[in-house]
């Protein structure tokens, strides 16, 4: 339904980084410094991928972003001991940083500044590693949300499909690729609600059927590339992509990808993904957060008022009962601290959906990424007398909610996971630097 303002991009190379300092030019944060970051500077930290330890000499360059294209490059600087970095009076709008050091892969990242508040970005750097695979099997499930509010989403994440894959072509090993879409749609019980009629919904079944008028879609429920061949008519893969993506808006507004994600990969839903000797990669991309029922009874429509123990028929219930925090009390509007998933009850407990997830495949061969809803501010506010949860982001096209649940897989995942804010105008650069994360985390292993 219906701001992080960082977005991301890779820039994976595997011959080692030559850093040169000009003198002049860089200006490391002097250890100890306490002076707080102003309006317009961005700042953060650097951490090994491995040891988390904090990574000194990491050369951060500032590029401005006009149309798109990167310009020439700012005043960089490097990290200190403790892996900080201070750039600042950067000018609002988008800045491309490169990251760099010797021995380490380099990283691009885009952050949006608005000159208003200082931006923090943390960031990863993964060594080279000293061996690399000569392949490589992987399969990606895509979760899409197909209610209302997603029509420019789905037509951004078609846009940026091709960077995921020019990402992943990067790293030189002949690749077995699987890439399939599934929505968020499960219904709503029994109950026939509005867009969830259907019992059941999509069921966690590969969208493979075209909903788009004039594209190409694979010949399999899922598109395949193996090195250089694909079951896509021209090798047209990212038009295929673009065909099964875009699902339309007509899915039901009680949104459950962990539900879908587990009857998509239960062995029986869908032939031939995921396989069983691949690496899985799940990447869900909602407004929303996660609504998987546990009981159904949750829908129950004849539960409407304000006083009904279920409350009004909303997806304000998905929070209700799905979330916990230091108010869980509907009448009171404000704002929430110390959110997080609530076990037991009417939602998907988060760690039997971790647990199922991953009880089949070996240590580190499950990927999960959540594209969505940040929950640094989560808020309870009115929509005339019925409670809502108001948005943590958005743009003039994207409205998002704090996306706890899923936000909580991630970091129950890590560091096989990643998240990233689903508010951005261009999702290029987060699907790039998706693409990384699979790729150094669960098929480089630079830290094994």
């Amino acid at each position: 339904m219906g701001s992080s303002l960082i977005r991301g991009g890779p820039s994976a190379r595997y011959s080692l980084v030559l850093v040169v300092l000009l003198a002049g030019c860089v200006d490391p944060i002097p250890d100890g410094t306490v002076t707080p970051p102003g309006e317009g500077d961005l700042h953060g930290t650097v951490t090994d991928l491995c040891s988390s330890k904090p990574l000194e000499g990491v050369l951060v360059t500032p590029r401005p972003v006009e149309d798109g294209t990167p310009g020439k490059p700012g005043a960089a600087t490097t990290t200190g001991a403790d892996g900080r970095y201070l750039l600042e009076g950067l000018d609002p709008g988008d800045w491309q940083l490169t990251l760099s050091k010797q021995s380490y892969q380099s990283v691009e990242k885009t952050v949006v500044m608005t000159g208003a508040q200082p931006q923090q970005l943390d960031v990863t750097l993964a060594p080279v590693p000293s061996k690399l695979p000569e392949s490589a099997k992987l399969d990606v499930l895509f979760v899409v949300d197909n209610s209302n509010s997603m029509a420019q989403e789905q037509q951004s994440l078609a846009a940026a499909f091709p960077r995921f894959m020019n990402a992943l072509l990067l790293y030189g090993f002949t690749l077995d690729l699987r890439v399939g879409v599934i929505s968020t749609d499960l219904g709503a019980g029994s109950f026939g609600l509005p867009s969830c009629e259907a019992t059941g919904g999509d069921a966690g079944k590969l969208q493979g059927t075209p909903r788009v008028a004039g594209c190409t879609p694979p010949t399999d429920p899922y598109i395949s590339l193996v090195n250089t061949v694909s079951n896509v008519p021209d090798d047209m893969i990212n038009d295929a992509f673009s065909c099964i993506v875009q699902l339309g808006t007509g899915g039901c507004g009680f949104e459950q990808p962990l539900g879908a994600v587990l009857q998509a990969v239960d062995g029986t839903t869908n032939v031939g993904f995921p396989r069983k000797d691949s690496v899985l990669a799940v990447v869900v991309v909602s407004d929303e957060d996660d609504c998987t029922a546990a009981d159904t009874q949750l829908y129950d429509p004849s539960q409407s008022s304000l006083s009904d123990p279920l409350g009004p028929l909303t997806s304000f219930r998905c929070f209700e009962f799905g979330v916990t925090c230091d108010v869980n009390d509907r009448l009171t509007p404000g704002p929430r601290k110390g959110c997080k998933p609530r076990e037991g009850g009417y939602l998907l407990d988060v760690d039997s959906f971790v647990t199922k997830l991953t009880q089949d495949r070996l240590p580190g061969q499950v990927f999960f990424a959540a594209i969505a809803g940040p929950i640094d501010t989560v808020e309870v506010g009115l929509d005339a007398q019925n409670p809502t949860v108001r948005p943590s982001c958005q743009t003039a096209d994207t409205v998002a909610v704090p996306a706890i649940r899923l936000r909580a897989v991630v970091e129950r995942m890590a560091p096989e996971s990643a998240f990233a804010t689903i508010c951005v105008t261009d999702l290029g650069g987060t699907l790039a630097d998706l693409a990384r994360q699979i790729a150094e985390k669960t098929i480089l292993m630079p830290c094994s």
